[in-house]
């Protein structure tokens, strides 16, 4: 009993307490509409926080608030409903007589003055674009009488012929035309001489690289591609470096960009391509491929190809390595024959067979070298290695004398190399210059094929020389090759002879060297 206790300090009987607080749901802001145009789909953060840190959505005790949330945007007007069929005025009619038709153009067309190839767009049935017309009989007693055609205005590239087309009686009367039947009037005019004037065993042409892939995934979107200025030779081969632009014809040359036609982006169905399969040949004329092509719903399921749009299908074949047979290459001669053996192979190089020496066959990459007939005397580079003492004079009018009053404090850069097979890129026709393997160093350090300098005077008087001879290799000396010069008081003189097939130089200064300024360029020999 607590009287018991009375005389006692009562203990308390309750006590405040601190507990953490309780945790509670907190969201973060919406995101926008996945959909600019349309359902879409909202979303957001959800997280189970106490004290300001998220701890186990178990200690949440409320519901969990939404994360996700269905939306839709107000789309604008859909170009289905802006597209409608415009029709141009009727032609002339094609026949005087017996029949003829009259036709206009017909074209889907946006308010804008947009016109799309995509007709479904046009809801309405399309207008007729051709009609009859002149139906009544013709007159049997006229018939048309032509003469010879003129000569060809020109020899290459393209001309025309013309001739007398005349409508006259059965008794050889002259007749309006209107008296003959229009079309079996033949021709006045024709093309004739279209095969392209070559330059130096070249043409010039336009190149389009495949397009790109369509800046949309839906809608109407935009494609790029690449177009390159590039030579042909009269065998069909295309150098793979372009050239300048200028030497193309600028109004044949073909569009980089262009409009491209997707599915709808309110489309239920839309194509999609699969891989392109293997080419059906490694070369010649006959190379196609093919890929298969998937019609998809928007839910990702795949169903028949007829429920895809047919004008929005994408392309299923295309021509693909479309290049002369033979060997291209040591390495093609490695795979195709299992030749191991370094020599002298037939391969097809830009369009011609030429013998090309396989070096390295035995390992995994082997490398072309064209053998030099012509031999090593015919084909040096030289850094001359004697500088005149005053070196502001050109003595000997410019002749070497190698008992000149000279010193040799450049000699470290003199050298003399002389080759009987060179290192060719045979997919660019480049000379690899800086390849010594099959070369004979005369003296000094090695120089690289096609250049030559000195230390020698600041005057006119440059002493480094080189030489190219390819006689007998069915190659010559790109006549767009030009050497340039370097260094100090740099000179130089260019000698192309034997229709390119030989170049010779002078090169000098103080110091100073020469080089082919974009890289040592062959061409094939013009047939």
């Amino acid at each position: 009993d607590s009287h018991y206790c009375a005389h006692l300090e009562h203990p308390t009987t309750e006590s405040g307490c601190l507990e953490r607080a309780c945790a509670t749901w907190r969201v973060g802001e919406w995101t926008p509409c996945s959909a600019t145009c349309g359902q879409g789909v909202e979303s957001r953060a959800v997280a189970c926080m106490t004290d300001s840190r998220e701890v186990d959505p178990r200690e949440c005790t409320t519901t969990r608030p939404e994360d996700r949330r269905s939306c839709l945007t107000q789309c604008p007007e859909t170009k289905a409903n802006t597209f409608k069929w415009r029709t141009g005025a009727w032609g002339d009619c094609s026949e005087e007589c017996g029949g003829g038709k009259r036709t206009r153009v017909v074209v889907c067309q946006d308010v804008l003055g947009e016109i799309t190839s995509v007709t479904s767009l046009c809801r309405d049935t399309k207008p007729v674009s051709t009609i009859t017309c002149n139906m009544h009989p013709c007159n049997h007693d006229a018939s048309w009488i032509f003469s010879a055609w003129s000569q060809c205005n020109q020899t290459c590239g393209g001309g025309y012929q013309h001739r007398q087309v005349r409508c006259q009686s059965t008794r050889g009367v002259p007749l309006p035309d209107t008296a003959c039947p229009q079309a079996q009037r033949p021709p006045h005019v024709q093309t004739c001489h279209t095969q392209p004037c070559y330059h130096n065993n070249y043409v010039y042409k336009w190149r389009a690289q495949d397009w790109g892939q369509c800046s949309v995934t839906c809608g109407h979107g935009t494609q790029y591609r690449s177009v390159a200025c590039q030579r042909v030779n009269s065998l069909g081969w295309t150098d793979p470096d372009p050239v300048s632009p200028t030497l193309c014809d600028a109004a044949t040359r073909p569009q980089t960009q262009r409009v491209c036609h997707t599915t709808s982006c309110q489309a239920i169905y839309s194509w999609v391509p699969g891989p392109w399969r293997s080419c059906t040949h490694t070369c010649g004329k006959r190379g196609k491929q093919t890929r298969r092509l998937f019609c998809y719903h928007k839910d990702g399921k795949k169903v028949n190809r007829k429920n895809c749009p047919r004008e929005l299908r994408p392309q299923r074949r295309r021509k693909c390595n479309r290049k002369k047979c033979g060997f291209t290459s040591c390495k093609d001669v490695q795979h195709k024959m299992n030749h191991r053996k370094d020599r002298e192979y037939t391969m097809t190089v830009a369009g011609r067979n030429l013998s090309i020496y396989c070096y390295g066959m035995n390992t995994v990459a082997p490398v072309e070298f064209l053998t030099l007939p012509t031999g090593e005397w015919e084909n040096y580079a030289e850094h001359y290695g004697k500088s005149l003492r005053n070196p502001d004079m050109c003595p000997y009018r410019g002749q070497r004398v190698d008992f000149c009053p000279c010193t040799t404090e450049y000699a470290s850069q003199a050298g003399l190399t002389r080759f009987y097979k060179v290192r060719l890129n045979i997919t660019s026709l480049k000379i690899i210059g800086n390849d010594w393997t099959f070369t004979r160093q005369v003296s000094g350090k090695p120089i690289a094929y096609g250049e030559a300098g000195d230390c020698y005077s600041r005057y006119h008087c440059p002493q480094g020389r080189f030489s190219i001879n390819l006689t007998g290799t069915g190659l010559r000396v790109s006549p767009h090759t030009q050497w340039k010069s370097h260094g100090h008081y740099a000179q130089k003189e260019i000698n192309k002879l034997e229709e390119h097939r030989k170049v010779t130089g002078k090169c000098g200064g103080y110091c100073g060297t020469c080089s082919p300024e974009f890289g040592l360029k062959l061409d094939i020999l013009p047939p």
